[in-house]
């Protein structure tokens, strides 16, 4: 069977790159239905902090401080009711107020002036009991209406993405296939490795089944490389998600029309940023549009789908505490 690369007598990436890339949180999908509200409503409804302060942070670090983690559950530390965020942008405490998906992200950061997303600031909140992530998002966003006099909404846009579609009709490349039983797929205890990657099986596919996960990748130098064994191609347009827009400039999309599961394993050499210290990835080492084509079988074709994306309607400097 066609291993998933052809460099099988070069070394390992060094475990920095791996774990960065494992690190890479798996966001929402991007819907075209909207259910912004949802979480909100379970969560209670509107509510507000009994007293909060925001101030302008002049340290000028970039060192961000909060007294629980920004994660997307609503299970967060009891901090007896005590919010506390420094040094964050506005465009951050958006992010979270909101728990904006990939596509709305992108939108968001377009809209805001440039201010929102330079200049940082320090909140400090105080609810009675002890509120939940979503709680206290819905007391940041009364907040932000207050003091920023910020008015947000959400509405259904036509956004340019990228549709994967299959290069030749119907033709898979040598690292997608459908998914296959055998070998068996193997648990979490035994598949994969800290922190998070997927370990592999001789043929070069993941050995757990289910979902899309970093891997790790067999050239030297900064490479990404993803794969999964049981899933959806979706499943990959959506894990590769900021990745996917830093290179292409897009979101990714299935559009091959596949309804069965699949597995899949992706290697590819991101850009490396100007100025950096980063040595780059062999010349020979694709992109991550080479990549699609080249292993997956996929290439990229532009379109504009309708999204749920965040509107701006009104936003202002800080008014005083």
């Amino acid at each position: 069977m066609t291993h998933r690369f052809a460099y099988r007598s070069r070394l390992l990436v060094t475990a920095m790159i791996v774990g960065i890339l494992a690190c890479l949180p798996e966001l929402p999908r991007a819907s075209a239905q909207s259910d912004s509200t949802d979480w909100e409503k379970a969560a209670g409804g509107k509510m507000s902090f009994d007293v909060a302060s925001v101030k302008r942070n002049t340290s000028g670090n970039n060192s961000v401080n909060r007294n629980f983690p920004w994660t997307t559950t609503t299970d967060v530390p009891q901090t007896g009711g005590l919010f506390i965020a420094t040094n964050v942008t506005l465009y951050g405490y958006i992010s979270f107020a909101y728990k904006p998906n990939l596509v709305q992200q992108t939108t968001l950061a377009g809209m805001l002036p440039k201010w929102a997303q330079t200049e940082r600031f320090d909140i400090e909140g105080r609810a009675n009991g002890n509120p939940t992530g979503d709680q206290y998002r819905l007391m940041v966003q009364s907040l932000l209406a207050d003091r920023f006099k910020l008015a947000i909404r959400f509405e259904t846009r036509d956004v340019p993405v990228f549709a994967l579609v299959f290069a030749k009709p119907g033709k898979f490349g040598p690292h997608l296939r459908l998914h296959v039983d055998s070998p068996p797929c193997a648990d979490s205890s035994t598949g994969i490795v800290p922190p998070g990657v997927l370990l592999t099986e001789p043929d070069g596919f993941p050995q757990v089944c289910g979902r899309v996960a970093p891997m790790k990748p067999e050239v030297p130098g900064p490479i990404a490389a993803y794969g999964g064994r049981n899933v959806l191609l979706a499943d990959l347009c959506n894990r590769l998600g900021y990745l996917a827009i830093s290179e292409l400039g897009r979101p990714l999309i299935d559009g091959t029309g596949l309804t069965g599961k699949v597995d899949i394993s992706i290697e590819w050499a991101p850009p490396v940023p100007p100025n950096s210290n980063i040595i780059p990835a062999p010349q020979d080492e694709p992109g991550l549009a080479g990549a699609l084509k080249e292993q997956l079988g996929l290439k990229l074709e532009s379109m504009k789908t309708p999204l749920e994306s965040i509107v701006i309607d009104h936003i202002e400097e800080p008014s005083p505490n």
